[in-house]
């Protein structure tokens, strides 16, 4: 059986707390990425190992993974097509496979920034490849909302992308990528968890109360809780066709229900950008025998090895 061999920046702690249930039961050999990168006797015999590759946050980095899996062609879990995309380009899978989604936009510059707002009122702004909320702002007439909290939106023209909050500003540098905001229906995200190209159970997230817009960045980071709805039937099989198409092995699939619709939001696969939130594992209503992610990954693996 091959070798699942983790991949990781040893500068990122963070990385081996929240795969410890999976690190516990793969017992996979770990390996920091410059003898990934650099070891060239490591990479011998690639047809007896996988490679599982973690956040590591930076293009330059990012740029020779991708060298070496196009020279060396290893193995490894996601294609790293997928693992590379960001959220506008996620996007635009969506739209080639016909998953309804809200209309977004990557703006170059502060004035198709504000024509976007003027079209939909009112928008959110995301960071283009961080997760958990990280970056996320609701914005209307002028105004970001962030939790509790509101700030005077002032677009800036720079030279890379930036969201500092400064006093009461929140300073926004190009290119912005933003989405049409939708209500979501009884005030949760659902989030579809992909295994093997197939949903394999369903999260929602959601809050005890909404007092602002800022609220509506709904993430357990920010106060929301996880809950663990039936599947629904309908939706399960958009996400596996979708995941089938794609070749989307290990990821998650956020959406909302927007009156009584679908509307898929974004797309998390585990790889060099993203891993999946686990902190589902700590919430009432988990059970181990339906919602353990790294028990499905295992016999994945196992099943794929």
């Amino acid at each position: 059986m091959p070798q699942l061999i983790l991949v990781l920046d040893e500068k990122n702690f963070l990385i081996k707390y929240i795969l410890k249930n999976l690190i516990e039961y793969a017992r996979p050999a770990i390996w920091p990425y410059d003898k990934f990168l650099h070891d060239k006797h490591s990479l011998h015999s690639l047809s007896e190992k996988v490679f599982y590759l973690t956040p590591v946050g930076s293009v330059a980095v990012i740029s020779k993974i991708k060298k070496i899996i196009e020279n060396k062609m290893p193995r490894i879990i996601n294609p790293l097509n997928l693992q590379i995309l960001d959220k506008p380009g996620f996007d635009k899978v969506f739209a080639e496979n016909g998953m309804p989604h809200p209309e977004s936009i990557l703006a170059k510059s502060s004035v198709e920034a504000m024509n976007f707002i003027r079209k939909h009122r009112v928008c959110i702004i995301k960071s283009r490849n961080d997760c958990g909320g990280s970056g996320h702002f609701v914005v209307r007439d002028g105004l970001a909302y962030l939790g509790g909290k509101r700030f005077f939106l002032n677009f800036e023209e720079g030279t890379y992308e930036k969201r500092e909050i400064a006093k009461d500003n929140l300073l926004v540098c190009p290119p912005f990528y933003m989405q049409k905001f939708l209500l979501p229906d009884d005030n949760s995200v659902w989030r579809a968890y992909i295994v093997g190209r197939r949903t394999i159970f369903f999260t929602i997230r959601k809050r005890d109360s909404y007092e602002s817009l800022g609220e509506y960045i709904i993430n357990v980071a920010r106060g929301a809780k996880y809950y663990f709805p039936k599947n629904d039937l309908a939706v399960k099989e958009a996400c596996d066709r979708f995941a089938e198409t794609i070749s989307l092995e290990i990821g998650a699939i956020d959406f909302v229900f927007h009156q009584g619709n679908p509307y898929f939001l974004e797309v998390n696969c585990e790889g060099i950008w993203i891993l999946i939130c686990r902190k589902f594992y700590e919430y009432l209503g988990y059970d181990p025998q339906k919602h353990n992610l790294d028990r499905f990954i295992l016999e994945y693996f196992n099943k794929k090895a």
